[in-house]
């Protein structure tokens, strides 16, 4: 039995790893085409090809959602193993990654305030589609990271 919950918990951090550099390439991609929309800076061809990184990133995250998610799926009918998989540390670290994917909102926000001094955001939705990648993103990487 332990050898299957060693499996599944190898399993659960390769997908959540999978999912968190996505995410990083995926950002740092969203940023890049977001400041060159912004200043309108760049050739279409630029944005275009960063939309098309992004799209393809997305369906790699997609793609390790829909793994993990299986993977719970798995062990959730099992108790014991949903018990051993689920343990006060992984709970505690979860609880963790919210409150560090909190601060990073409001670090996001700040920092917000402070270029909104310097630069014109005209694309709201813009920003509130980053805010929503910073909280998710940061949550899970910080749920990775806390449980390596």
């Amino acid at each position: 039995m332990t050898s299957r919950i060693e499996l599944l918990d190898k399993k659960r951090k390769s997908y959540r790893k999978g999912y968190v550099i996505g995410f990083f390439v995926f950002l740092i991609t969203w940023i890049a085409r977001s400041a060159l929309k912004t200043l309108d800076i760049g050739a279409n061809s630029l944005q275009d090809s960063l939309l098309a990184v992004l799209i393809l990133v997305a369906l790699v995250q997609a793609y390790y959602v829909r793994k993990e998610a299986r993977l719970k799926d798995e062990f959730r009918n099992d108790k014991m193993v949903a018990e051993a998989l689920n343990d006060e540390l992984v709970q505690l670290n979860e609880l963790k990654a919210w409150r560090i994917a909190f601060f990073s909102l409001i670090g996001y926000i700040m920092l917000l305030a402070v270029l909104s001094f310097f630069v014109e955001f005209n694309d709201l939705m813009m920003l509130l589609i980053t805010a929503i990648l910073i909280g998710f993103g940061t949550y899970n990487a910080a749920v990775y990271f806390l449980n390596r």
